[in-house]
């Protein structure tokens, strides 16, 4: 933004027309023996005031405001759903509980004690297990979840939760 600033600004300053003074020295190159001379020139502005560049300029200045809010807004939006995906993480993990995965260990070690005893089948058993392992992980993929949450929205605000 500060470089389509800086050539709205030199397009203007190229509107006022410039004033050059000359001055040379001759020792024996004309009829006059040691001729010295000054002269002054200064563009006349008549016809070209520089306008398309200075609107060129002013809507690349404008141009670039814009896209720079535009990417603001981005931020700010990926910064408020990050958030919410994090408070949803949190929230779902908390629902089962502190003591989820003691509760898990209990009862894989009650059904382990049904098949010792053969109160269960094996079938009934696996299913069992299965359960508990499927059960386990989704606590884990909630932990993990909250993990990666919380680092994407570290990543955009660049400070630690």
């Amino acid at each position: 933004m500060q470089l389509h600033q800086s050539a709205y600004a030199l397009e203007r300053a190229k509107r006022v027309p410039d004033l050059q003074f000359k001055a040379g020295y001759d020792r024996n190159g004309s009829t006059m023996l040691d001729f010295f001379g000054i002269g002054a020139s200064m563009d006349l502005p008549v016809f070209n005031r520089n306008k398309g560049n200075i609107r060129d300029a002013r809507l690349q200045w404008r141009q670039s405001e814009i896209k720079r809010d535009q990417a603001l807004h981005a931020l700010q939006t990926d910064v408020v759903r990050a958030r919410q995906e994090l408070e949803r993480s949190v929230s779902a993990a908390q629902g089962m509980g502190g003591d989820y995965l003691r509760q898990l260990d209990l009862l894989l070690e009650g059904v382990s004690l049904n098949f010792r005893d053969r109160h269960l089948s094996l079938v009934a058993f696996l299913d069992y297990f299965t359960a508990f392992q499927d059960n386990k992980r989704l606590y884990h993929e909630a932990l993990r979840n909250i993990i990666l949450k919380q680092s994407a929205l570290e990543y955009l605000t660049g400070n630690t939760l």
